[in-house]
């Protein structure tokens, strides 16, 4: 297929210039999307082509960062909640069990941070990959760990002055 031969519907085509891959024909012209051609498989190539361009992967990416960072958040409080029911009152957990719930809270809001870069770009990349409700997704599911985990983090800092 050329860039004069516009009749072909959109689709995934052999890619003319990577032996053993396929890109994606949208009606007028070559995308910058390929994967690999299709293996043998229940489901002949013809069908396996004829489907659109996944997800969008920055947002994939970026959701999957996000849900990371929010079961960290979630594993620390479970354990702040647990040792502050088991401890008597007027003792303190250890400070390196402390330092370690911080370090934990930093990692999910480094990572909510990294889920909202992910989104951000996403949602730059949504009208030509598809894929906008996801990007959208992660930037706001990061703002979301980003901001719980940063507000624990500091109410652990502060517990950790008063000592």
């Amino acid at each position: 297929m050329s860039e004069a031969r516009t009749s072909a519907p959109p689709g995934w085509y052999d890619a003319p210039d990577a032996p053993g891959q396929d890109r994606w024909w949208d009606g007028s012209g070559w995308s910058s999307l390929y994967h690999r051609a299709p293996r043998r498989s229940l489901f002949n190539p013809g069908y396996a082509r004829a489907m659109p361009p996944g997800l969008n992967r920055r947002a994939a990416y970026g959701l999957r960062l996000c849900r990371k960072g929010t079961a960290i958040f979630l594993l620390v409080i479970v354990v702040l909640l647990s040792a502050s029911v088991a401890l008597p009152a007027g003792l303190f957990l250890p400070i390196g069990m402390l330092v370690g719930l911080a370090c934990a809270l930093a990692v999910a809001a480094l990572l909510g941070v990294a889920s909202m870069v992910l989104g951000v770009q996403a949602v730059r990349l949504a009208e030509r990959l598809g894929g906008l409700g996801a990007a959208i997704n992660a930037v706001v599911s990061g703002v979301f760990t980003l901001g719980l985990a940063a507000a624990a983090l500091v109410a652990a800092l502060g517990a950790f002055a008063a000592r």
